[in-house]
């Protein structure tokens, strides 16, 4: 148990709230695991239910045009870039209806803040997906949008969402929040709003009686003080919102004087609000993800090195401070911060999963780290993949995911109420496919390493064609490809033996890297792995297959320079292939090793 020097007992029951000192010496000092268990402990006592949720919606970018110049961001164009665009109501109409087709409930839409855009089209875009599309929930438009709204309109921040709301806008988003600290926003938000006005936004949505989402950008030039400030503000202007609704004049006083920059501007006056005061909004949920750096250009910084450059906190190191350097953050600093949050955040109700980033198996694991919802099943996305994360999950996934974590996995709308309970074998996870993943596996490259040859092998049934059958290590399935009407985009499935400890080292390292590239590894023991896979196990021990394709095979050597294809930290082994001089010699040493394997064939009946 990491030592603190306060209680963590009061916090976690809610007998106290966590200070910003004190969330820096979590931080600092207490392990991941003591972090997670209270973390979630706190997630219990304010979602003890047996379900957790996920909605499904589609994220649209009606415009890539911006007029800011984000160094994270690898998204915006200018007007003159031969890919720029801008979206007409027909092509958003079409893509809402591809939502509505699996039972979609809301759209997450945001673009680059264009600056030829009049007020119009976007009131003429809100009626029309309000009168075509009326069950569709509109979470839109970032509080950066609406400050450049108020410069390019000529109109306060509060009119603008008074006329989008009257035009069928429902709730806003809560992008292009980053980092509010100074020195870091006003390097890596060019051109964008500053904390101020951000927070600014979401009052007036709150006074509007619209409720809002608040999100944090990790893992590039911020310290971590920077990130708890963060939370601070968040926590201090959710307070301010519940003031509103339980007309608590004194904090709501406390809260102005602690920041005048919010309150600067767009005054409100609550005589003249006609809603019960329990119809103010508030932030429903928090969500954080880490930068991701390729194609941005503050992804060219180098990456921080404390031999190099000393300690990244609170440095006076030039670099540093400038932003010429980045401390990127990966899974554990991600889960550190999320279970912070959660221990933070006591009047933010739900933080969300960002597996969006960090890929499934992180984003299950943060159900246990503070978040109780897994966000959405999210069918476009533009933003984030263009900086080189393409995570992608459709509704069986996630509630695959949740289930297997150890809770019922329930649709949820924005506000998040219950639409769907999936405890019965309807459920999308547990419903037997009638056409399962189909992968194009005709179009073969014959020019790659490890190309499909024939092999004395009978052919097995039509579905092997598109999954592998399996040794003991690996299996793999190669093609392009084809996604079923489900939206399932697996590129492949690797199988491994989880009772090897040889195996599972060589899972655990191979994972991210093919996760990213759309395969999926499944222990031979998993449920998922066909049971023909047992079954056949033995034999191709025996005949040193790994991969069957269309009844072809890799062998050995040919199956792991296939796989060390997309890996490219096993591009020498792909070099190796390529002499058919060298080849011989790979295969004889795959096969010296195999010889001398210490893993066991798995068994019929595993």
């Amino acid at each position: 148990m990491s030592k603190l020097s306060f209680d963590i007992d009061d916090i976690i029951a809610g007998h106290s709230r966590l200070t910003e000192a004190q969330a820096l010496e979590l931080h600092n000092s207490a392990s991941l695991h003591d972090l997670g268990a209270w973390a979630h402990a706190v997630t219990q006592r304010l979602h003890p239910e047996d379900y957790r949720t996920y909605v499904i919606d589609r994220n649209i970018n009606y415009t890539n045009v911006c007029t800011a110049r984000c160094t994270f961001c690898a998204f915006r164009r200018d007007h003159e870039d031969s890919d720029a665009y801008t979206l007409s109501n027909e092509q958003i109409g079409a893509k809402i209806r591809e939502l509505v087709s699996i039972n979609g409930t809301q759209v997450l839409m945001q673009g680059g803040m264009n600056d030829k855009l009049p007020i119009e089209y976007y009131e003429n875009l809100l009626r029309y997906i309000k009168a075509t599309f009326p069950t569709i929930h509109i979470h839109a438009f970032s509080p950066p949008e609406f400050v450049e709204f108020e410069r390019f309109f000529n109109l306060d921040a509060r009119e603008i969402i008074r006329r989008f709301k009257a035009a069928g806008l429902d709730t806003i988003p809560g992008g292009g929040g980053e980092i509010f600290a100074p020195r870091v926003r006003r390097r890596i938000g060019i051109g964008k709003c500053d904390a101020d006005d951000w927070l600014r936004i979401m009052r007036i949505a709150h006074e509007e009686g619209m409720s809002t989402s608040a999100t944090m950008l990790i893992g590039h030039i911020e310290f971590i003080r920077d990130r708890i400030d963060h939370m601070a503000r968040i926590r201090d202007m959710q307070d301010y919102a519940l003031a509103l609704k339980d007309e608590g004049g004194r904090m709501k006083d406390e809260i102005k004087r602690k920041h005048p920059g919010i309150f600067a501007k767009s005054p409100f006056s609550s005589s003249s609000f006609i809603l019960h005061p329990s119809s103010f909004g508030s932030y429903t949920a928090f969500i954080h993800w880490p930068f991701q750096r390729d194609n941005t250009p503050l992804g060219r910084a180098k990456e921080w090195d404390e031999k190099t450059y000393g300690p990244f906190d609170d440095s006076t190191n030039e670099d540093i401070l400038k932003g010429r350097v980045v401390r990127m953050a990966g899974a554990h600093e991600y889960l550190r911060t999320l279970a912070i949050a959660r221990l933070f955040l006591d009047n933010v109700p739900s933080l969300q999963a960002s597996w969006v980033t960090m890929g499934p198996k992180i984003g299950q694991l943060a159900l246990m780290f503070g978040a109780n919802d897994m966000g959405s099943v999210m069918m476009e996305e533009n933003v984030v993949s263009a900086a080189g994360t393409t995570y992608k999950l459709n509704e069986r996934e996630i509630c695959r995911l949740i289930r297997d974590a150890g809770w019922i996995p329930a649709q949820r709308d924005q506000y998040y109420n219950i639409l769907r309970r999936h405890d019965g074998p309807t459920s999308p996870d547990l419903t037997p496919q009638a056409c399962p993943p189909i992968r194009n596996v005709k179009k073969l490259d014959d020019k790659t390493i490890g190309q499909a040859r024939a092999s004395t092998m009978p052919r097995t049934t039509a579905t092997s064609a598109s999954r592998c059958l399996v040794r003991n290590q690996w299996a793999f399935a190669k093609g392009d490809v084809s996604m079923n009407a489900e939206g399932d985009s697996t590129t492949g499935w690797i199988f491994y033996d989880a009772a090897c400890p040889m195996c599972s080292r060589w899972a655990y390292r191979f994972h991210s890297a093919l996760a990213r590239r759309g395969f999926r590894l499944v222990p031979l023991q998993s449920p998922e792995a066909p049971q023909r896979l047992h079954l056949s196990g033995p034999a191709l021990l025996h005949e040193m297959h790994l991969l069957q394709v269309d009844g072809r095979h890799f062998g050995g050597a040919d199956a792991i320079v296939e796989i060390a294809r997309h890996i490219w930290w096993a591009w020498p082994l792909w070099l190796l292939s390529r002499s058919p001089a060298l080849m011989p010699l790979l295969r004889a040493l795959y096969r010296t090793i195999a010889a001398n394997r210490t893993c066991a064939p798995p068994s019929p009946a595993a």
